[in-house]
């Protein structure tokens, strides 16, 4: 007899041959005196499968029930002939009228997927009516539960006749179509010399049979590809064909693609809790979220972990079995309980992968951040195909893409995979290696696009793709730093060049994240350039999100380091911040007297970029201190240097200042003009602060010119892009601002809503005289 599809049994009769079989079975593998532990040591299957088959819930092959009848010396013959019974009771039974069901036992702890199984039972129904039949992708990453579901479907849904299933691969290695076909045509009673050699003609009896016993459910359970299914596929219906697979299968034309993604929290509680029990779950509250957590929505998990909680002593707390999920390096394999088979499924989508794509899976976890693009994929593998070999696991269903665009993902469970096949076909050399290798190609590049953005780099299309590299893998750098160690050259450069973009970008917190690592770097290297650099960044940062007393401090150190060194640049650079930190903190006088010392030492160091910088933060300040004539002076000074060098960003902050003082001495018409070109300047440049800052400044400006709607429609909208970037305090003086055009405008309610805005945004910051100032409603200027 030729060997059917693996089911359970319908008919009485058939049911009961099998169950002959396996109490025989049983029973002489009893008289030799041998355990399951024993056969499972001569015959090489798992001790589950071997009690399957004595309980008739797996049917054994002919071949492994002749083993047995030499094993347990039982008559040649006995085992393998009531087989053969079996299966002559199955063909005849195929060959009468009434339900064929080649299908698992249905599951009993069957959870969740009722949003799939709706549009799955509604596409069902349509098709018993439909004159051609009715195709179902459903596809998704391993292990996530989509045979589970076909096979579930295959049992509840009513209205067919015949219901079939076909596994499209054999120990992990994919079926040709046409011994799919044979198994099938078996499967329906055709004895092997009826079958047609010819693979066309055994898929056209096939589709004959089908269509004469339907309606019928075809599930083709497993497939590669498109040429393992359209052989098997009906012509006609009505028929309703599931087809589960990891891949989207672009070739087969389906009515519906459905994906199965992983649990969520509670789906995967309402499983677990079936598992093992409500009042193991319920005992152990903390234990259960966290094996739970460690099983990552995974079906197949979640029961390969129930598996192993059943190995355990009863007394043993769940906590343990959580303990050990915890390892992340032995998590995969605790998981896996053989016959589940949570490895073998990754082992199988695996070894299906091109080499570079299996290469680019096994290096994921080299690269620590939000997910990998084509850039960090390349980045991995140093290859020419990362971005083939990118596509190719998201068709795979082993990554996900995640918000960013062109960024994905891996499931922890396949992350957990991807570090095993790394031990396993890596040396630590080779990884070590590897790692190395993503760490300079990473960090070079994020150094050559920061450079891009230096202070005095003009906008072109350069600096907006190194903009748009950094904005995606910024993160990427930052996790690398803080998780691995950075040569103190290598950690300079990265500072030096990437300071421009986060000042850019206002990403303070990163940037103090980024200076805390390499203070670290720097500390032990006993590297005082780089230790200046660090205390310029937290400086930097500190001062932006307001914490002026602590960026004070880091901008005193870093410039005592500067000068130490002979640093004039940096020193000037430190001691121009330092005065920034004092001018917000309302010191204005101190503040003029370190922008006045910062300039005379950019004069002697005759550097203009240097010069320009300095002259740009005394005109700040000169504004506070109400000497606008020599603010004014201070800034058209530095507007020349910009224009000369080509600077166009910090033209535009110079821009944006000149409006500002313009504005507060009455001159609304040169006010507003400055402030346009900023605006424009700012623009080519994706600076959003900027824009928002000439927003603001032509609001002030445009209000005095009367025009208070197109002043209110300017400063809100600064308001807002504040608001998003975090610059409260900038937020808080617009949202003034803005009450004063709502209060000259005659719009008092809208005045009034403002106001108390303005006032919400204040009392979330730490009180600064500043601050204060502005609560008790003596506004500094804008600056």
């Amino acid at each position: 007899m030729t060997d059917g599809v693996d089911g359970p049994i319908s008919a009485d009769s058939e049911s009961a041959a099998w169950r002959l079989l396996g109490e025989t079975m049983r029973e002489w593998r009893v008289r030799a005196g041998l355990s399951l532990q024993g056969l499972h040591a001569h015959l090489h299957y798992s001790k589950q499968t071997l009690s399957d088959y004595e309980n008739a819930k797996v049917r054994p092959s002919a071949a492994v029930l002749a083993e047995c009848e030499r094993l347990f010396a039982a008559p040649p013959g006995l085992l393998t002939g009531l087989r053969d019974r079996a299966n002559a009771l199955r063909a005849a039974r195929v060959q009468g009228v009434g339900t064929v069901a080649t299908l698992p036992p249905p599951m009993s702890d069957f959870t969740d997927r009722e949003p799939e199984r709706a549009r799955l039972r509604a596409l069902a129904a349509s098709a018993l009516t439909a004159a051609d039949p009715v195709i179902a992708l459903l596809h998704g990453p391993p292990a996530v539960g989509k045979s589970s579901l076909a096979v579930e479907l295959g049992h509840r849904l009513s209205g067919y006749r015949l219901v079939l299933r076909a596994e499209l691969s054999q120990n992990g290695r994919p079926l040709a179509a046409e011994r799919v076909a044979h198994r099938l045509l078996a499967t329906l009673g055709v004895l092997d010399a009826d079958i047609p050699e010819e693979p066309a003609r055994r898929s056209a009896l096939l589709r004959t049979l089908l269509a004469h016993r339907g309606p019928a459910i075809l599930i083709l359970d497993d497939a590669g590809d498109a040429a393992q299914v359209q052989p098997l596929l009906p012509h006609k219906g009505p028929a309703l064909v599931l087809v589960t697979s990891r891949r989207r299968l672009a070739g087969v034309a389906v009515s519906e693609a459905v994906r199965l993604d992983p649990f969520d929290r509670d789906a995967s509680g309402i499983l677990l809790r079936r598992l093992i029990g409500e009042r193991r779950c319920e005992a152990e509250p903390e234990a259960a979220e966290r094996v739970i957590d460690s099983c990552g929505g995974i079906p197949m998990a979640l029961r390969g972990a129930a598996f192993r909680c059943g190995e355990f002593h009863p007394d043993w707390p769940l906590s343990h079995l959580a303990d050990l999920l915890g390892d992340a390096d032995t998590r995969l394999h605790s998981l896996d309980s053989g016959d589940l088979g949570l490895l073998a499924g990754h082992d199988i989508a695996y070894e299906a992968l091109s080499p570079a794509a299996r290469l680019l899976l096994r290096r994921w976890n080299l690269a620590p951040g939000p997910g990998v693009t084509a850039s960090i994929a390349a980045m991995l593998t140093g290859g020419p195909d990362a971005a083939r070999a990118l596509a190719e696991l998201a068709a795979a269903s082993l990554i996900t893409p995640t918000a960013t665009v062109g960024m994905y993902q891996a499931h922890d469970i396949v992350a957990d995979y991807a570090a095993h096949r790394l031990r396993l076909e890596e040396t630590a050399q080779e990884r070590r290696e590897a790692g190395d290798a993503y760490r300079d190609r990473l960090l070079d590049t994020a150094t050559r696009h920061g450079r891009l953005l230096a202070l005095g780099a003009a906008a072109d299309a350069h600096q907006a793709a190194a903009r748009s590299w950094l904005d995606v893998h910024f993160d990427h750098v930052l996790a690398l730093v803080t998780t691995t160690p950075v040569e103190p050259g290598t950690a300079r450069d990265l500072l030096d060049a990437v300071n421009w973009y986060l000042d850019l970008r206002c990403r303070w917190h990163e940037a103090g994240t980024l200076a805390t690592a390499l203070t670290a770097v720097a500390e032990r290297a006993d590297d005082d350039r780089l230790r200046m650099a660090c205390h310029g960044t937290l400086g930097l940062a500190a001062g932006e999100t307001q914490q002026l007393q602590r960026a004070a401090e880091h901008h005193r150190v870093a410039h005592r380091l500067a000068m130490s060194r002979g640093a004039v640049a940096d020193a000037v650079e430190s001691l121009g911040y330092l005065g920034n930190n004092l001018r917000d903190l309302g010191d204005f006088t101190a503040a003029a007297e370190h922008h006045t010392t910062a300039l005379d030492l950019a004069r002697g160091h005759r550097d203009p970029t240097t010069i320009a910088a300095a002259l740009n933060r005394l005109g700040a300040t000169l504004t506070c201190t109400g000497d606008h004539d020599a603010a004014l002076a201070a800034l058209h000074e530095a507007r020349e240097v910009w224009h000369a060098i080509g600077a166009t960003r910090p033209l535009a902050m110079a821009h944006y200042r000149l409006s500002v003082v313009h504005a507060a001495t009455g001159r609304a018409g040169e006010a507003v003009e400055h402030a346009r070109r900023a605006a424009r300047l700012f623009a080519e440049h994706d600076d959003a602060w900027g824009t928002a800052a000439a927003a603001q400044a032509l609001g002030v400006a445009i209000s005095a010119l009367g025009h208070h709607d197109e002043a209110a429609d300017h400063l809100a909208t600064a308001a807002g892009i504040f608001g998003e970037l975090g610059d409260r305090v900038r937020q808080a003086q617009t949202l003034r601002a803005l009450t004063g055009v709502h209060t000259l405008a005659g719009r008092g309610e809208e005045a009034a809503a403002v106001a108390a805005q303005a006032r919400e945004v204040l009392l979330r910051l730490e009180e600064t005289p500043l601050i204060a100032a502005e609560l008790a409603g003596e506004p500094p200027p804008l600056v």
